[in-house]
């Protein structure tokens, strides 16, 4: 009975380092390949982001056209007005979600208009006097904002209030006439004389 333990296989014979090849050289070589077609990788991602950012900006003018003609020329304050206006307001209400539908596919998402303008996501395109609101209040929206890729990819351009420089002035009040001198009133009391004005 042969011995299970026993080893008895043939070391495979391996094949010297070929000549007139520097591993080291080869493989400085290797990684300054895939240095180079990193950078590549990162100038072509750059490329296509700056494609979508120009096409999603592209159909950002064709939303704005819809939301000018639905506010302007063909408002809410329209409807019912005849059955050819509310299928028009509904057709291109559908056209605007199909808009928004398909820059989702870009990343792009509207702002949430706010009723406080912030800086890093407005513009201030205009400010009115409103005395009964706080400062910066947003009073209209010119243009919505867009979000892509969860950075700004148009800020909103607003109208906001602003205090006015100077208070309404309170209306002139004449002040109330003294009370004229009793004539029955006692004199008040003279001060007593000094003592040197006393004779001697």
């Amino acid at each position: 009975m042969s011995d299970p333990f026993r080893i008895d296989e043939q070391p495979v014979p391996v094949a010297g380092e070929p000549p007139g090849v520097d591993l080291y050289d080869a493989f400085a070589r290797l990684m300054e390949r895939r240095a180079t077609l990193e950078s590549l990788l990162v100038q072509e991602r750059d490329r296509i982001d700056a494609e979508r950012r120009e096409l999603a900006l592209g159909l950002l003018d064709v939303c704005d056209a819809l939301d000018q003609v639905l506010l302007r020329q063909l408002p809410r304050e329209l409807s019912g007005v005849s059955a050819a206006v509310d299928k028009l307001r509904d057709n291109l209400e559908a056209t605007q979600r199909l808009m928004q539908r398909n820059l989702g596919r870009l990343g792009v998402t509207r702002m949430r208009r706010s009723n406080v303008a912030d800086p890093e996501r407005c513009d201030i395109v205009a400010v009115e006097d409103r005395a009964g609101l706080p400062e910066d209040t947003i009073l209209a929206e010119v243009t919505a904002g867009y979000w892509q890729d969860g950075g700004v990819l148009r800020r909103a351009r607003v109208v906001v209030s602003r205090l006015p420089d100077t208070p309404p002035e309170a209306p002139d009040v004449p002040a109330a006439p003294a009370p004229p001198a009793d004539p029955a009133a006692p004199e008040p009391p003279r001060p007593p004389e000094s003592p040197d004005d006393t004779e001697g």
